[in-house]
């Protein structure tokens, strides 16, 4: 559990990381028209095991996510905000946490993959530590 990184308490949703992992799900289903079941689940045990959520807190996230995402309207506003909170560890954190659910349904198509490499680049993460995220988040999956 990541105790340390904002989490709600001090930064608003959908800028604190639980919320950003939701709205990341939901901003992508909306782009893509669809989330693969195993993507959703992998969100919902992200927000329970990383974020310590009770089912409850998890549904209601969502739920909020998919609100924020559908007025959100793009990705820019949103980046704007997380490079203002986040320091550079939480990005690279945040990046490992959405491969972890892009890589849940073991296929990578051509969306996701745009939409992870436009993320990277509007959060100021290298190829290289975004790479490194990807790997961490398949050797997650293997164990």
């Amino acid at each position: 559990s990541h105790e340390h990184l904002p989490l709600g308490e001090d930064v608003d949703f959908p800028y604190s990381l639980d919320g950003t992992c939701t709205f990341t799900l939901d901003f992508d289903t909306n782009a893509a028209g669809h989330a693969d079941d195993d993507e959703i689940a992998m969100v919902r045990r992200i927000l329970e095991d990383e974020f310590g959520l009770d089912a409850d807190a998890t549904a209601a996230l969502m739920v909020e996510a998919q609100s924020a995402a559908q007025s959100a309207g793009d990705l820019y506003g949103w980046t704007k905000r997380v490079n203002a909170h986040y320091s550079m560890d939480e990005k690279c954190y945040l990046m490992e946490k959405l491969w972890q659910v892009v890589l849940a349904d073991d296929h990578v198509d051509d969306m996701e993959s745009a939409m992870m490499r436009r993320l990277a680049g509007l959060i100021y993460v290298t190829d290289a530590d975004s790479a490194r995220a990807r790997q961490a988040a398949q050797e997650s999956k293997d164990t």
